[in-house]
């Protein structure tokens, strides 16, 4: 009781979820990517996988890169440009990217 909003921050009385993305965050499971960047590289380069790499998904940007003669890659970008831009930012215009997207 008499936490403020403001105190409680972006995560509300939500603190089981922000440990949860604090442990993630250190271990490795998530990271911490600017909103702007990621979808730069998935509408330019995303035919290649460049917003993989940037976001730690090596293995799904091998992938990206051996099927880039094909043009799904180019389209899973264009629809994980448009999640992303969708997606809530941090106040510094950051958000997190599950190396692993079935953990969350």
């Amino acid at each position: 009781r008499g936490t403020s909003a403001a105190r409680r921050g972006r995560w509300g009385a939500c603190s089981a979820r922000r440990t949860r993305v604090e442990k993630a965050l250190t271990s490795g499971e998530a990271k911490r990517v600017s909103k702007a960047a990621y979808i730069a590289l998935a509408i330019l380069l995303g035919w290649m996988g460049a917003h993989e790499f940037y976001a730690g998904r090596t293995a799904r940007g091998v992938l990206s890169v051996v099927f880039c003669w094909t043009l799904v890659p180019w389209v899973v970008a264009i629809v994980q440009a448009v999640k992303m831009a969708r997606a809530e930012a941090e106040p510094d215009g950051s958000v997190i990217i599950w190396k692993k997207p079935s953990r969350r």
